[in-house]
């Protein structure tokens, strides 16, 4: 883990540095379709075909062919304030993902983006304020541009959702434990241990603790959430910044989802619950 680490922070850095040439999203009439706004029927209206509906889960993107030959895939609201948490009707766009043809390099441009690194080395750029994010790979070549809600759009975020920012919809955290728990009194939190043992072990390295409640419960995971901070400090000797525990919100089943960061500074993930208040 050690080792990973380090690496990753160095190829972090090396592809901060990079100069290589300009990638924009290509242009079409798919790029006039704007998240939370547009829906369904303005999607079809602009597409070739349909590549896959993802048949039986109404909640996956739908992926679709475009006539200049790139792939797209959208993401439509099911009903409002559930899953994705905005307040938007059926059919509306929440996000769509657009691949690119040819191979091209990214250039931030001068522009300022939050990144991000996923264990498999591919670099996010997020533009908060446009609603923009880029995968890279680890050559520094574009592998999707997604089109994402703004952070001025969060008038239309339902209670019980954090506010929105496109760094939540990344890939690039660490997942140091994901637990369904069956009955939240017996849990055992020990099962934390080697998540915590790892941050504890260096200097750099932060960590979150998502703890998501199913209807009904809600008090005891908030137990649940003091036990563990206890036994954090207790055994490991951590508290917040160095670790948060933190109370995610409903979900269909209670569950404990841990995330390792490389860095106290880095984009520290936000809770995902399925259902607001």
């Amino acid at each position: 883990m050690k080792t990973s680490l380090l690496f990753l922070s160095s190829l972090f850095l090396s592809l901060g540095m990079l100069g290589v040439c300009v990638v924009k999203a290509q242009s079409g009439d798919i790029d006039s379709i704007v998240p939370l706004r547009s829906k369904r029927v303005d999607v079809e209206k602009r597409v070739a075909g349909v590549e896959d509906q993802w048949s039986g889960n109404s909640k996956a993107p739908v992926r679709y062919r475009m006539s200049d030959g790139r792939t797209i895939e959208v993401t439509y609201a099911t009903e409002p304030c559930t899953w994705h948490g905005w307040n938007v009707t059926s059919d509306t766009v929440v996000s769509y993902v657009v691949y690119p043809t040819t191979k091209t390099s990214f250039d931030p441009h001068g522009r300022k983006y939050v990144k991000q690194m996923d264990d498999a080395f591919r670099v996010y750029y997020s533009d908060v304020e446009k609603g923009l994010q880029y995968q890279v790979d680890q050559f520094g070549i574009v592998e999707y541009v997604k089109n994402t809600p703004k952070n001025s759009d969060s008038k239309l975020r339902c209670m019980g959702f954090p506010p929105y920012s496109p760094t939540a919809d990344a890939d690039a955290m660490y997942i140091g434990g994901n637990f369904k728990i069956d009955v939240v009194e017996k849990w055992d939190i020990g099962l934390l241990g080697g998540f915590l043992s790892d941050i504890q072990s260096s200097k750099e390295r932060g960590g979150v603790v998502f703890l998501y409640f199913q209807k009904g419960n809600q008090k005891s995971i908030l137990a649940l959430k003091r036990k563990i901070e206890t036994y954090a400090y207790k055994a490991f000797k951590l508290s917040s910044p160095k670790l948060r525990v933190v109370l995610g919100g409903r979900r269909d089943s209670s569950e404990v989802v841990s995330y390792l960061l490389p860095s106290l500074g880095y984009p520290e993930p936000l809770p995902k619950p399925k259902y607001g208040k």
